[in-house]
């Protein structure tokens, strides 16, 4: 069976961007202002990651993209 690489992207608030990481491949740590960003970052990033960790051709590896957003509720 595949193995399916979790990647969690999460909003920080305070320096208003997208961080993103995964616990199953090491190197992975990205950040930029929109999640279509991150989404681009992390899709060039992710072949030569998954080929150095897993020692497995990157194009049979599947990813799960998590994200969330925590943000304070501002009155106008």
């Amino acid at each position: 069976m595949k193995p399916i690489i979790t990647v969690h992207a999460l909003w920080d608030e305070k320096h208003h961007q997208w961080y993103a990481t995964s616990h199953d491949i090491d190197g992975l740590h990205a950040r930029c202002e929109t999640l279509e960003q991150l989404i681009e970052v992390i899709d060039d990033a992710l072949p030569e990651l998954v080929e150095s960790n897993l020692h497995t051709p990157s194009d049979d590896v599947p990813y799960f993209l998590m994200h969330s957003r925590v943000a304070a509720i501002h009155s106008s």
